[in-house]
C-alpha cells in the first residue's frame, strides 16, 4: 500500500513537472530550424547525464545513447553488471530501485531491443517519449513498464509473451498513459 502511494505521489510530481515544462516550452517555442535533434534534457536524477569520467569507468549511462554494436557485443552478465553499477553509483540511495538486479534486467532487455532494432516499436516509443519531454532514462522506465506488464501476464498464463500485443502497446505508449498506469497499479 505504501509503495502504491509512493508511486502515485511520484507520478503526480512527474506529471506536474511535465506540465510546467510544456507551458514553459510553449512560451519559448523554437523555430523549426532551431530545434535540436537530441531530446530535451531535464533536471532530476534520471535526467542528468553522468560526468564523463564516471560514465567511462562504469561503461554505461542510461541518459546517453549506446553504440549498438559495442553494447550487443558484451556478455549479458557484463551488461547487467554495468547497469547495476550505474544505479548503485549514479543515483542517491533514496532513489535506487528496491531490487537492483531485477531493475538492471529490465534495463538490459530494453537496451538490447533498442540496440538490435527488434521490435522496431521500442525505438519508436523511445523517440515519442523524448518528444514528450522524458529523459532517456525515464523513457527506458516507461518502456520497461510495458515490458514487465507483458512478462508478468505471460508468466501467470505460463505462455510466451504475445509479441504482437507487446508491439501494439509500445505503439500506444505515451507519457500520460505510462503515468496513469503507474498511478493505478497497486
Amino acid at each position: 500500500m505504501a509503495q502504491s502511494h509512493g508511486r502515485q505521489k511520484r507520478a503526480a510530481k512527474q506529471k506536474k513537472r511535465r506540465q510546467a515544462r510544456k507551458e514553459a516550452k510553449a512560451r519559448q517555442a523554437p523555430k523549426p530550424e532551431q530545434r535540436r535533434a537530441e531530446p530535451p534534457k531535464r533536471s532530476g536524477p534520471h535526467g542528468k547525464p553522468l560526468h564523463a569520467e564516471l560514465a567511462a569507468e562504469i561503461g554505461y549511462d542510461a541518459n546517453r545513447v549506446l553504440g549498438s554494436q559495442q553494447w550487443l557485443a558484451l556478455d549479458e552478465r557484463e551488461q547487467l553488471a554495468r547497469v547495476a553499477t550505474y544505479h548503485e553509483r549514479a543515483l542517491p540511495s533514496n532513489q535506487q530501485p528496491p531490487s537492483i538486479p531485477r531493475h538492471a534486467g529490465m534495463h538490459v532487455i530494453v537496451e538490447n531491443q533498442l540496440a538490435s532494432g527488434e521490435p522496431p516499436e521500442t525505438s519508436a516509443a523511445l523517440q515519442r517519449l523524448f518528444a514528450e519531454g522524458l529523459s532517456r532514462h525515464d523513457a527506458l522506465h516507461a518502456i520497461g513498464w510495458v515490458l514487465t506488464e507483458h512478462m508478468g501476464q505471460a508468466m501467470k498464463a505460463q505462455e510466451p509473451v504475445d509479441a504482437e500485443r507487446y508491439a501494439q502497446d509500445l505503439s500506444q505508449l505515451t507519457v500520460d498513459r505510462w503515468l496513469s498506469k503507474a498511478a493505478d497499479k497497486p
